[in-house]
């Protein structure tokens, strides 16, 4: 998902999102990059997050069933041309743009700068929530070991997708 600030005229079909929460709710609207979808928060959950196009390809889904990966490269930070997809139009173009995101996620950022920037992000979230930041004891090395475990989970995900693909 991308947030509409971000969009261009090729990817703005990407800010266009329906999210399946555990409990049921569907989410459909325009993503804020802030955990918003339309004038709705998902932040209470790990949603299942579809491009609308992606969804309605793969057949509009309204179950849950497990989490979406997380992008490492999400909200803002990006480089020029790495979310520049044009909208799928049948399930070739959409695994093309599975496979192609996923490369794109593998060579994103130095995985150590985009640890420290998501543990100083989600203190700023908390704290512009009210949430007591003192709590939070998780120094940044158990921070980096425990994104560095989620990311070979998700990496072993993104493989079995794309044998799945094939």
């Amino acid at each position: 998902m991308l947030s509409s600030y971000v969009t261009d005229e090729h990817n703005e079909w990407m800010s266009d999102v329906v999210v399946l929460a555990e409990d049921g709710s569907i989410l459909k609207g325009e993503y804020d990059g802030y955990g918003r979808v339309g004038e709705h928060e998902y932040n209470y959950c790990e949603p299942e997050a579809y491009h609308k196009a992606c969804w309605e390809l793969e057949g509009k889904p309204t179950e849950f069933k497990e989490a979406s990966v997380s992008a490492r490269d999400q909200g803002y930070f990006f480089g020029p041309d790495v979310h520049s997809f044009s909208e799928p139009k049948n399930l070739e173009d959409l695994r093309q743009i599975k496979i192609a995101g996923d490369m794109a996620q593998q060579q994103c950022c130095d995985s150590w700068k985009m640890a420290h920037l998501d543990y100083l992000l989600s203190i700023a979230h908390k704290a512009l929530h009210g949430e007591d930041v003192e709590e939070n004891t998780k120094t940044i090395d158990e921070y980096i070991a425990q994104r560095e475990k989620k990311e070979k989970e998700q990496e072993e995900l993104r493989k079995q997708r794309e044998e799945n693909a094939l």
